[in-house]
């Protein structure tokens, strides 16, 4: 769980001291994002959520909150497709004789 301080520090940054806020902020994104892997996808997301920031208060949580949904049904479909290719992959590992060989549709195909 996050420490609550962490919020009050940047909950009393943002009011008391909007640009350092705001300076910080970036900073944090940046150094998050130069330790992913996914740099790319990262940056192109918070470009995103930058521009949506621009919007009015209410109207960026609405508009943030549908990319999350947007990305988490991404993710949950590609984990699906990923959950489908096992449970394939398992049957034909499941039909392998103990020569080391799989029946399909094409014949036998030798896995060592």
């Amino acid at each position: 769980m996050t420490d609550p301080t962490v919020f009050k520090h940047w909950s009393e940054l943002a009011k008391t001291a909007p640009a350092q806020f705001e300076r910080e902020r970036r900073e944090a994104i940046e150094a998050f994002i130069s330790s992913s892997s996914n740099q790319g996808l990262l940056r192109e997301l918070q470009r995103r959520a930058d521009a949506v920031r621009a919007n009015d208060p209410l109207v960026s949580c609405q508009q943030l909150g549908r990319m999350m949904s947007e990305k988490f049904r991404d993710l949950h479909c590609g984990v699906a497709d990923l959950h489908g290719e096992l449970i394939e992959l398992s049957l034909i590992l499941a039909e392998r004789d103990v020569k080391g060989t799989v029946r399909g549709e094409e014949g036998i195909l030798s896995l060592f």
